[in-house]
């Protein structure tokens, strides 16, 4: 049985507790997929959010219970958080600390093909004596939101281009679950079929200047290109993650060699293919060719 978040408050009510509700909105182009896979991706969050680390616990498909350490001022607050999907486009997070009890309820709704609304409702509880401190917690809330969303909100931006280019990812017809998202080294973007890329065949060109460092080659997604120079070669990267389509142009390197990346929402570490003079690579859908000091691509 999974209890909503009306019911939960009401249950607390009959003890005693009285609540305040805060709402927030965020609205942006992209899928209702998107807001489903971005509050049960587990691994992002100690990956990119600085002012949490959670810890989890129990991890089911559609449950999961974490010890979170929250980030207040110089203070870690540990927190046990216990999250549920309530419906296909719904979930439910309760804790508690000191002498409150916190009721979050999250839903996502489809405004048109592309844009989608996600409102976060909170119910802050306590026993009467303390309720005015509500204000004060409802303020840390508002904070906390813009912090979160600040990172979450460009993750489902992201995928929200990819999927107006054509891509698309597994869990839209396999479905989210906070278990399957532990496996990071799982492909889960889906790439347009063969027939349908508007630039299959086209070829493109640059010349490496030794001065560059990093170079751009066609767009940034799966038909484009990044060529580094790192120890002394030059190495070609894909420009977005396969897993689930995280940007890579400013992904970091990943450890001393400088011939790998590490891909900045999950950590995943993206090997580069290392080009030589007269030579074809693949990369994804990319055919890499080196010349000189002249790097063709071809997008099949």
């Amino acid at each position: 049985m999974r209890i909503s978040a009306e019911q939960l408050q009401k249950h607390l009510a009959v003890q005693g507790f009285k609540f305040t509700k805060l709402s927030l909105e965020q609205e942006g182009q992209f899928s209702t997929h998107d807001a489903d896979w971005n509050y049960k991706d587990i691994p992002h969050l100690n990956e990119v959010h600085k002012q949490v680390e959670g810890v989890p616990v129990v991890i089911e498909h559609d449950l999961i219970s974490n010890f979170f350490l929250q980030r207040i001022g110089p203070l870690r607050v540990p927190l046990s958080v216990t999250n549920y999907s309530t419906s296909s486009n719904s979930q439910v997070y309760y804790t508690s600390a000191f002498f409150f009890v916190l009721i979050i309820e999250t839903k996502w709704t489809s405004i048109d093909l592309s844009t989608t609304r996600v409102v976060t409702t909170y119910r802050i509880g306590s026993q009467r004596f303390w309720r005015w401190s509500h204000p004060l917690i409802s303020f840390l809330l508002r904070k906390n939101y813009k912090v979160l969303m600040s990172a979450d909100v460009p993750m489902r931006l992201q995928r929200g281009k990819l999927r107006s280019r054509g891509l698309s990812f597994r869990g839209d017809t396999d479905g989210y679950s906070f278990l399957n998202t532990l496996n990071i080294h799982q492909d889960n973007l889906v790439l347009p079929s063969a027939e349908s890329q508007l630039r299959s065949n086209s070829v493109l060109s640059s010349d490496l200047s030794e001065s560059m460092s990093h170079t751009f080659i066609g767009s940034d997604d799966h038909l484009g290109i990044q060529i580094r120079r790192a120890d002394g070669g030059m190495y070609a990267f894909p420009r977005v993650c396969p897993h689930e389509g995280a940007p890579l142009d400013e992904a970091q390197f990943a450890g001393h060699n400088r011939t790998s990346i590490r891909c900045p929402w999950h950590g995943r570490r993206i090997a580069g293919v290392q080009l030589k003079d007269g030579e074809s690579i693949d990369v994804g859908v990319c055919q890499v060719a080196l010349s000189g000091n002249t790097v063709r691509v071809e997008i099949r």
